[in-house]
């Protein structure tokens, strides 16, 4: 398999260190937050292939396949290709979405040693005409992968009492910080940001402010479900028994009971106010987004001081791309090509004279099938196309019918009326084709008997 490129963003994060100093409503002094998020990285790694080779003939039959691996630390689900800027290779359906096979790449299993799912996809093709006399045609193919995944993170938030830790200074004892977070992250970052060391209590309640930051960190573009551009579907907040929210003061819908037992979902989606949606749009040129989000602490629920486990998830599309570049090298065949595909030297057919027989056959200009829409060709008028039995030096003449013609996925098939008179052996049938100031002709030996 040659080797395929991937097209990158402009936008590179190897370490995203996110930091501000927050003023803590109801606290002495104030802690700096800061969270340390694990770059995004692509959850694909993508190739595509051309049997092998970048070099093919005006009109050639070749194959196109792309796979993709995930290497992510999450499932992608609904995983499909298109092609794009094929320039004029012919296919089914290369330029819309398609699904890969299957559509639901796993995770990689360290654990247990097991590699990320694997899908494919393939398409067969043909090449564009390019003419003898002409350049060759460079094409950049790309494949573009858009598929489902989503980003998690989760941090543990120290909460204590300034009295508990006055405490702990007096004993020289330690003074208890803020767990690291922990990332599972897709193309499209997530990161938390809480008060560090921890949340210094000073009364019954307090509140602190709790940020969570996406960032595109992968080489492609994110999309939310309806697939609008730099756009994440939703971004989710899960906070644990023993906090509350303060809806005044917060970008997410509360989803759940607002109550001190039990954990609080927390959501921006579509079915969010038009003002909260638009904060799922990634700003800086499709980059970043900040939300956030004042949660309430409570003294009875810290004895000293607690540790809570919050967790936040971003769910997006994301598309990725490959590309290869090709060469087209022209042909001296002409750019009209002719075949009757029956009656055939293998295929033989016995005519009744004068009666109505059919003709099957194929015709194609510049590779694409001239059809039964082309305003410029009449099967009908002898002057677009005409069929001859040649039986020794003598020619007659086999008119197409001006009704039961039919054009079907790329095969015509023709009523024509046979020639007067019989035949001992089989005979030849010619056909000549014009189209666009070409001509093409074919002839199937043996391929006829009159009776």
């Amino acid at each position: 398999m040659k080797k395929s490129t991937t097209v990158h963003n402009k936008f590179f994060l190897t370490l995203v260190v996110l930091s501000a100093t927050l003023l803590i409503a109801g606290c002495t002094g104030g802690d700096t937050g800061a969270a340390v998020g694990t770059a995004g990285a692509d959850s694909l790694v993508l190739s595509i292939d051309t049997e092998g080779r970048d070099l093919f003939d005006s009109n050639e039959a070749f194959l196109i396949s792309v796979q993709a691996e995930n290497i992510g630390p999450v499932n992608t689900e609904n995983v499909e290709v298109r092609l794009q800027g094929y320039d004029g290779i012919s296919g089914t359906s290369l330029g819309t979405y398609v699904s890969l096979s299957p559509a639901t790449l796993e995770r990689p299993n360290s654990e247990e040693g097991l590699a990320g799912g694997v899908g494919n996809i393939e398409w067969d093709v043909t090449a564009p005409y390019v003419s003898a006399t002409s350049p060759d045609r460079e094409i950049s193919l790309t494949a573009a992968v858009r598929y489902d995944t989503k980003s998690i993170v989760s941090q543990k938030v120290v909460i204590a009492e300034a009295s508990h830790l006055t405490e702990l200074e007096a004993r020289g004892e330690r003074v208890p910080a803020s767990p690291t977070q922990e990332a599972r992250n897709g193309p499209v970052g997530i990161a938390m940001e809480a008060p560090a060391p921890y949340v210094r209590m000073t009364g019954s309640e307090d509140d602190f402010i709790l940020r969570v930051t996406v960032y595109n960190d992968g080489s492609g573009t994110v999309y939310d479900s309806t697939g609008e551009r730099d756009r994440v579907s939703s971004i989710r907040l899960s906070v644990p028994s023993g906090l509350t929210v303060d809806e005044s003061k917060c970008d997410f819908d509360l989803r759940t009971s607002n109550s001190l037992d039990g954990v609080k979902v927390l959501l921006i989606d579509s079915s969010s106010s038009s003002a909260k949606q638009n904060k799922l749009r990634l700003t800086e040129g499709g980059y970043t987004r900040t939300v956030q989000c004042h949660l309430q602490s409570y003294s009875d629920r810290v004895n000293g001081y607690n540790t809570f486990a919050i967790e936040s998830e971003v769910s997006y599309s994301y598309v990725q791309s490959v590309s290869t570049n090709l060469d087209i090298i022209g042909t001296s065949e002409g750019a009209l090509a002719l075949e009757i595909t029956d009656p055939a030297t293998t295929s033989q057919g016995t005519w009744t004279s004068t009666a109505s027989e059919t003709i099957t056959f194929t015709l194609t200009y510049q590779g694409e099938p001239v059809t039964d829409t082309n305003p410029s060709f009449d099967v009908t008028g002898a002057s677009y196309l005409n069929f001859t039995l040649i039986n020794g030096s003598t020619e007659l003449n086999v008119p197409v019918s001006t009704s039961g013609n039919i054009y079907s996925n790329g095969v015509w098939s023709v009523t024509i009326t046979a020639p007067s008179g019989t035949t001992s052996d089989h005979i030849t049938l010619r056909g000549t084709a014009n189209y666009l100031g070409e001509t093409a002709t074919d002839r199937n030996v043996n391929s006829v008997e009159l009776q």
